[in-house]
């Protein structure tokens, strides 16, 4: 994605930890003023997010930021299932 749009990268990447930012390097003075919902519809053209299960990074804060957004409703969720692999 990073060859693509640098931007849209950095975005996504602050977007897991629920920070609306397309810099590298994200502070007060160029965080993005638009909601997630606007960055997600308007930036990425999305009508679904999916939130991985990944147990070497904590998606908690983007959960709790879209759960308290009401134009976010939860669809779907997984359990992660355990295997002997």
């Amino acid at each position: 994605m990073y060859n693509l749009s640098a931007k849209k990268y950095w975005t996504y990447e602050h977007l897991r930890e629920s920070i609306v930012c397309s810099e590298e390097k994200c502070d007060e003075k160029n965080a993005d003023p638009r909601s997630i919902y606007e960055i997600m519809k308007e930036d990425f053209s999305a009508s679904y997010v999916f939130v991985p299960i990944d147990p070497e990074f904590d998606y908690s804060p983007l959960i709790d930021k879209l759960e308290s957004d009401e134009k976010f409703e939860r669809f779907f969720k997984m359990k992660l299932a355990r295997s002997g692999f």
